[in-house]
């Protein structure tokens, strides 16, 4: 049942940060384009659009097995967290610095989210 387990949380593990790494490039360019058209006030409703994307992946991916369920719930606490703190620093970053601070919050935002992610276990 370990093993079971084991193969369960690498597979869910691994659809999480390939989305992660897949759709991060985007979504910072989706990021930036939205604060210089609508301003810094869109930066909450992306990221939200965007933590709930990732919280799909968790809950979509891998198989549907009930001993899954508190390991998906740590996932979603990683990602919930991962969004929660992207928004403050994000907003503070705009306000400090203007749109250019987006790429460097975000890339560093994004590793830390993978650590995260892979940090998980059993």
């Amino acid at each position: 049942m370990k093993l079971l387990k084991n193969i369960a949380l690498y597979w869910i593990k691994r659809a999480v940060i390939f989305e992660i790494n897949q759709e991060g490039d985007r979504f910072q360019e989706l990021l930036r384009s939205r604060i210089a058209k609508e301003g810094p006030g869109s930066v909450d409703r992306t990221i939200d659009a965007a933590q709930l994307r990732l919280l799909m992946v968790v809950e979509t991916s891998g198989p549907k097995w009930s001993f899954l369920v508190p390991l998906r719930a740590k996932i979603k606490k990683a990602v919930q967290r991962f969004g929660d703190d992207l928004q403050v620093k994000i907003n503070a970053g705009v306000r400090d610095h203007g749109p250019a601070a987006v790429d460097r919050v975000f890339d560093t935002a994004q590793a830390a989210l993978i650590k995260s992610v892979e940090a998980i276990r059993l």
